[in-house]
């Protein structure tokens, strides 16, 4: 019987390692003798089997869904409109885009899904790129809350003559970012929305009268009850001045060069513009004729 001693042991095990690695260099150098590089075209098979298999079909499917998709939002685009331009034209173009963007986000999102990108990645995606965009667009979602704001509580409404932010015109459009007003001139003014919302609002048009202000400063000597006949008399006559409210005339102030007479007509808003310009001039006429000295004509806003 023979004895296996620890050093026979240990020579065992050298053998034993070695040929064990010498056996796995045999195995490498017999797999790189037969590899070899693959041809330009069997590169471009493999590139087209694998797209054809795995990538085609859900790219196919998700331009399916965006193509779908993007009729829906446009047909409830237009259908908004259509129906936003006989309740409230003025908010017509702002409502359905964003109904339109509220329909093709998640449009995107689940196209996106299908070809093959995990929700978890997208909802990390769009939070980082939201604060993002946060930051970066901070002014035009601004304008877009406000142009929420403008729409929910209508402060005015198209063709509405209005000032915001100290310049005058008529509404012409409400977007996502800013208003646009029409002046007198015919030149189109836009306005940020958040310019909008943070200024004084004046709605000339929100009612059916308007007072007509018209200042005149005579001397001290001069009679008052004489001017306020003959004007009186003017008002009465003109078809334009409505009788309720009652057309007045008073003092209005004094000054160091004579007393402020303020002629304040009522009539409707359609000739406020055509009241106010004839009046400027007929007043002056009238005091000419009768002898009424003009320290100073003044000339009121359009309050």
């Amino acid at each position: 019987m023979y004895i296996i001693t620890i050093n026979h042991f240990k020579i065992f095990l050298t053998k034993f390692s070695f040929q064990l690695l010498l056996l796995h260099r045999l195995v490498i150098l017999k797999m790189m003798k037969k590899a070899r590089i693959p041809t330009t075209q069997e590169s471009l098979e493999y590139i087209y089997n694998v797209f054809v298999t795995k990538y085609l079909p859900n790219i196919m499917k998700a331009g399916i869904i965006f193509i779908i998709g993007y009729f829906i939002a446009n047909f409830f685009k237009r259908m908004i409109a259509k129906h936003m331009s006989r309740t409230n034209p003025v908010a017509q173009n702002f409502v359905s885009n964003v109904v339109y963007f509220a329909i093709m986000i998640p449009v995107v999102i689940v196209c996106i899904t299908k070809m093959g990108v995990h929700s978890s990645s997208i909802v990390a995606i769009v939070g980082s790129a939201g604060l993002a965009i946060g930051l970066a667009f901070q002014t035009s979602l601004s304008n877009i809350s406000s142009g929420m704001m403008i729409v929910l509580f209508r402060p005015f409404k198209n063709n509405d003559f209005v000032e915001l932010d100290a310049i005058t015109g008529n509404v012409k459009q409400i977007g996502l970012f800013s208003t646009s007003l029409l002046k007198a001139d015919n030149t189109t003014i836009i306005i940020p929305n958040s310019r909008v919302m943070s200024s004084r609002i004046i709605n000339y048009s929100d009612q059916k009268i308007r007072r007509v202000d018209v200042d005149i400063v005579i001397d001290f000597n001069q009679n008052i009850n004489e001017l306020k006949k003959i004007v009186m008399d003017m008002l009465l006559a003109d078809n334009r001045i409505i009788s309720y409210p009652a057309p007045a005339i008073i003092v209005q102030s004094y000054r160091d060069w004579g007393m402020v007479i303020s002629i304040r007509p009522w009539t409707s808003y359609a000739t406020y513009w055509e009241v106010l310009y004839d009046f400027q001039e007929l007043t002056i006429k009238l005091c000419q004729e009768n002898n009424i000295k003009i320290a100073r004509p003044m000339v009121g806003g359009a309050g």
